[in-house]
């Protein structure tokens, strides 16, 4: 299942959250590139070191504000657009930004970085805490559980080196090998800043600034963990930084569903609503979109494209698609139209396509039929990976 619903190991979107005071929440797909502001409301203190706990679809943060020894725990449940509060003892006076719940749901992992490097471990059946040997110094600000090999794993901003945290070495950083990663981007202190898992073992991680990175970690397994001479170097996902209203990424926690190939390059795209005809249950909606090989901006700048990926949102009594040249298919909320090998655009070239929407049931008029949040992106080959 595949509908972000709770209780899935895996899901289309990780939560990502993003500003240093009044933290909100995004939900954001790596598929489409597409972030979006959930309806959780903002923390007007922040939260870092986010984990996510599949088995009860919440999320666990650490308020950038604690009193003494105790520390406020940020209790998030998504589905409901809640967040609560509670108070964890034992483990105050620090600024937790490494958080990720164990791949069992019971335990949020914490540790923390640049002078103060310690770790702590939050039973999330009793709330209690204790303190673990430290994290370790460093420009590592996120880790993630693998699926399958059970380590901890993040990125160093700082070095580009690619870590895991071994809980019986003190400190417990490792560096697993070098230089994996370009140096994080972004903000007064550039860091890796967010971590996840796609389904099957590949690492993907944000700097501050949005650009995200990924690492086929797959092949390694509880038995048989990766090695240096195993890992080769990050790709990053898209070219281009994901949007979020120019705020710093704080962090990511929840895995993601294995969904193909992503593309996050805009492209120009323009529509016009046609016609319809038919009756129920199969009404007949035609659009003809306009896709030009332009990065939209003041000024567009003309890019070769090899293939095309068209989105747009889904409708009420949805069917199917209809469209020649190109693959529909349905993601979440979104239909996803990808174009058919042979479908090349030269730079600034632009390509006519004919669209239909079938639905069970007739919309409402007014107002004219659109195909809302329309976008089009560029499908480079580069951006397919082996083992997809």
């Amino acid at each position: 299942m595949a509908d972000g619903s709770e209780n899935q190991r895996y899901n289309p979107v990780t939560y990502v959250a993003v500003g240093d005071r009044d933290t909100v929440l995004y939900s954001f797909d790596p598929f489409t590139g597409s972030v979006v502001k959930t309806g959780v409301p903002a923390f007007p203190n922040g939260y870092d070191a986010l984990g996510h706990d599949w088995t009860s679809g919440k999320l666990y943060g650490v308020s950038g504000v604690s009193s003494g020894e105790d520390t406020t725990l940020v209790v998030i449940d998504p589905a409901k657009s809640e967040l609560t509060t509670r108070t964890v003892s034992g483990i105050g006076g620090t600024t937790w930004v490494l958080g990720a719940v164990a791949n069992d749901g019971q335990s949020l992992v914490l540790g923390s970085a640049d002078g103060t490097a310690k770790g702590a471990v939050v039973d999330l059946r009793n709330f209690t805490a204790q303190r673990t040997k430290p994290a370790g110094d460093g420009g590592w600000y996120d880790w993630a559980y693998h699926p399958a090999d059970g380590r901890l794993y993040a990125a160093d901003g700082d070095t580009g080196d690619l870590l895991y945290a071994d809980p019986d070495h003190d400190p417990q950083k490792t560096v697993l090998a070098r230089a994996v990663f370009p140096k994080a981007q972004g903000g007064r202190r550039p860091t890796y800043s967010a971590a996840f898992f796609q389904q099957g073992g590949w690492f993907h991680t944000f700097d501050t600034a949005g650009n995200v990175y990924r690492l086929d970690l797959s092949a390694s397994t509880a038995q048989k963990p990766v090695t240096e001479q195993d890992v080769k170097p990050a790709k990053q996902v898209g070219n281009v930084p994901i949007q979020v209203e120019g705020l710093a990424v704080k962090d990511a926690a929840g895995d993601v569903i294995k969904a193909g190939p992503p593309a996050y390059q805009a492209l120009t795209i323009t529509q016009k609503f046609r016609g319809t005809w038919g009756t129920a249950p199969e009404v007949y909606y035609s659009f003809g979109l306009t896709i030009t090989a332009t990065v939209p901006g003041k000024k567009p700048t003309p890019v070769a494209v090899d293939r095309w990926r068209i989105l747009f949102d889904t409708f009420p009594h949805f069917t199917k698609v209809i469209v020649s040249g190109a693959d529909p298919s349905t993601h979440g909320k979104q239909i996803v139209v990808d174009s058919q090998p042979g479908q090349k655009l030269a730079p600034g070239e632009s390509r006519n396509v004919d669209l239909q929407v079938v639905l069970t049931a007739p919309l409402p008029v007014p107002p004219e039929p659109r195909l809302d949040n329309l976008e089009a992106r560029n499908l480079k080959p580069s951006t397919s990976e082996p083992g997809e």
